[in-house]
């Protein structure tokens, strides 16, 4: 599943995305596109998930080759396989990609915010209130400690137990939206824990977008492969959850989110960014609202609003 469903999306993604104008037909110039991948925490699964996604995306072309002084023919191996460099994000070294993690955790401001919450009304109400079910899902949950605080991590064990026949058959149907509830709780304003994921995550996108209009490098395209965490926080600071409620819940664990940058017509100076999610490999993808407008959004307003 790690695999099968990235190499189905990196297909569809390919028939919106082809391969950028390069020198050889079909082949990428890797200085046009670069790659993030989550390392720590899920990142051995999201490393099998990206080396799915780029066959798809950059399939075997036999223009995959070089000629030779002596002018014999050098074809790639695996029938042209494109060997596209990737970089690895480690916690230790970049937080973009999983800020919840040590240092951020070793900060006391953060400490505190968090002990905050979780000493909140609204917090222990919530708690209290997942009770029955934390007792009810006892049986299903190993080595996990099922607290509210740990919500997150029962969602994870749970929606993976689907796959595996014998639990499949023995959990109740409504265990997974259930742990996928408790795990959405957060604290409310921009400034809570719950958007610190998408904060952090937009620092790269932002850095990504600004270059890319003025031709300032080859950069054409910047995919980041991430667990679902800033997708959830991306959802909510863009206001994309008001009109699509669903996006408030867990993404599907081979979903996609594109921005695009698009130049305006005739005489508009202005680039504009136009935003697409793809929650399910087997459903079409959609053009969603961007900052409560309903068209594209000038480019210059996403990165200033949120800066």
């Amino acid at each position: 599943m790690a695999s099968t469903e990235p190499f189905l999306l990196s297909a569809r993604l390919r028939a919106v995305y082809p391969t950028p104008p390069s020198p050889c037909p079909d082949v990428i110039d890797t200085r046009q596109v670069k790659f993030y991948v989550k390392a720590g925490g899920e990142g051995p699964a999201i490393l099998s998930s990206i080396m799915a996604v780029l066959p798809g995306l950059y399939p075997p072309s036999t223009n995959n080759k070089i000629t030779l002084a002596n002018e014999s023919t050098i074809i790639a191996p695996l029938s042209g396989y494109q060997y596209i460099p990737i970089e690895t994000v480690q916690p230790a070294n970049d937080r973009s990609l999983e800020p919840w993690t040590e240092p951020w955790t070793d900060c006391l401001a953060f400490r505190r915010h968090v002990t905050e919450v979780y000493a909140s009304p609204i917090f222990k109400a919530t708690a209290k209130a997942a009770q029955s079910f934390f007792r009810a899902i006892k049986d299903f949950v190993f080595g996990c400690p099922i607290t509210l605080e740990n919500a997150y991590n029962i969602y994870d064990y749970v929606s993976t137990l689907v796959h595996n026949q014998t639990h499949a058959n023995r959990l109740p149907p409504t265990f997974i939206d259930q742990a996928c509830k408790n795990a959405l709780f957060s604290d409310t304003g921009l400034g809570g824990v719950g958007y610190l994921a998408g904060q952090m995550i937009l620092c790269s996108i932002l850095d990504a977008l600004d270059p890319i209009p003025f031709n300032e490098g080859p950069l054409q395209s910047l995919l980041i492969e991430t667990s679902y965490q800033p997708f959830i926080s991306l959802f909510h600071m863009l206001g994309l959850t008001k009109e699509y409620p669903e996006l408030a819940a867990m993404a599907n664990f081979a979903s996609a989110l594109a921005l695009e940058i698009r130049r305006g017509p005739g005489l508009e100076l202005r680039d504009f960014l136009r935003i697409k999610s793809r929650t399910e490999v087997r459903t079409t993808s959609r053009r969603t609202t961007l900052l409560g407008t309903r068209r594209t959004s000038p480019l210059r307003s996403l990165c200033t609003n949120s800066r």
